[in-house]
């Protein structure tokens, strides 16, 4: 178990594809306001362990677990962390090795934690 805190912020990327550029400048010929939406996500690190990807600031506050690890080295963990500067939670998500990458994952308050070792417990 790691404790410390990592700040990270998330910023959308502006890359486009060559089609998509030429798909821009046609309706901007006619005038027309159809913008290809951008799903790359760039990523920047500046100092310390400050991350930039999609507009979307964290903090791990604390690294509880690791549950389990994948071949490619991602690991589903449980840590502590504060999303956009709001109350720290609880976070169960994918983390690619060194937290550059981050899947779909849940967060819980404390009070839902709580409830979800006590359902768990139950089941026994």
């Amino acid at each position: 178990m790691r404790t410390g805190r990592k700040n990270c912020r998330i910023q959308k990327g502006k890359a486009l594809s060559k089609s998509s550029e030429e798909k821009q400048e046609k309706t901007a010929e006619t005038g027309e306001d159809k913008r290809i939406p951008q799903r790359r996500i760039k990523e920047k690190e500046s100092k310390g362990d400050l991350k930039e990807m999609a507009d979307i600031k964290y903090e791990i506050i604390e690294e509880i677990g690791v549950l389990s690890e994948n071949a490619k080295g991602w690991r589903k963990e449980l840590n502590v962390i504060s999303w956009n500067g709001a109350r720290a939670k609880y976070d169960l998500r994918d983390w690619a090795p060194e937290h550059e990458k981050m899947g779909k994952g849940i967060t819980l308050t404390q009070e839902e934690a709580k409830m979800l070792v006590k359902l768990l417990s139950g089941r026994e």
